[in-house]
């Protein structure tokens, strides 16, 4: 796969906003080796919480795959402190190492990362190896996304909420139109980001309902030749390819591996390609 000169460039300038999704963070693992769960497993586990019918339903439901309805069922049924309780364990407790993905983001030095993911990976990652003040997070819920947008400071966007406030979690389906009617002004920020900037979606299943929504919203309201990218596996059937580009304004670039061990050497790739260029024509 060759990254495209457009997209190189927009990178060089910092015009490109890195969306993070699970598959971002599926190969890390903590120091027993234990990785973060799958959205099948995360609802399957949470579902034990219920009572046997519920639990029943919801697993009947996650195995149809219609996880925002095994999600509603379970955010509505299960005792908020099991809830929170699982959430810390699962995504803040465990001290999940960073991979060679984050590594190569963080140097290509991306403005803003925008992610869905609740767990803390990158954002430690990137503390550890730079000035305690060069990135700031901003969840959905905080007011400040806008002034750390508009200064120096490097922005990571948690548009789904963080593992460090559970109760917070946007998870079902009333939890993403709650998020939106209570915190315009963030959804708004991120509408407008996705309008001014190339984003490249990195681990994402693209059937996040809110960036569906922001996407839809985006190329209706104002068209532009310069689409967005999307890091995925083949597979799709050419009519959905078509459909994605014409709907989202989405160009993917497919990679042929289904375990998705590709990923970081076409991130290193990438970021090569970028630092290479910033130092021909002396951007630091």
């Amino acid at each position: 796969m060759e990254w495209p000169t457009s997209l190189i460039e927009e990178f060089v300038h910092r015009r490109v906003i890195v969306f993070l999704g699970a598959g971002a963070s599926v190969s890390a693992t903590d120091n027993q080796g234990k990785h973060l769960p799958t959205w099948d497993l995360l609802l399957t586990e949470l579902s034990k919480y219920l009572a046997a019918d519920a639990s029943m339903l919801a697993q009947d439901l996650i195995k149809a795959k219609q996880y925002l309805d095994a999600a509603q069922v379970i955010t509505d049924l299960i005792n908020p402190a099991d809830f929170n309780g699982y959430i810390r364990r699962t995504f803040k407790e465990p001290r999940y190492k960073h991979t060679a993905l984050h590594e190569h983001i963080n140097e290509i030095d991306p403005k803003i990362i925008i992610t869905t993911n609740y767990d803390e990976i990158y954002e430690k990652y990137c503390d550890s190896v730079g000035d305690v003040n060069s990135h700031n997070v901003c969840r959905y819920t905080d007011n400040y996304a806008l002034n750390d947008i508009r200064s120096n400071t490097r922005v990571i966007l948690k548009s789904h909420g963080c593992s460090t406030d559970p109760g917070n979690i946007v998870l079902s389906r009333s939890s993403y139109f709650e998020a939106r009617r209570e915190n315009p002004e963030f959804f708004s920020i991120l509408n407008s980001l996705f309008l001014i900037n190339t984003v490249l979606f990195i681990g994402c299943s693209l059937t996040d309902p809110d960036i569906q929504l922001i996407l839809e919203n985006v190329n209706l309201s104002a068209p532009s030749l310069h689409p967005h990218y999307a890091l995925v596996p083949v597979g799709r059937h050419p009519s959905l390819v078509t459909s994605i580009e014409r709907t989202y304004n989405i160009r993917l670039l497919e990679y042929d591996d289904p375990t998705h061990a590709l990923v970081p050497d076409l991130i290193q790739d990438l970021k090569d390609a970028v630092l290479e260029r910033r130092e021909a024509i002396g951007i630091p």
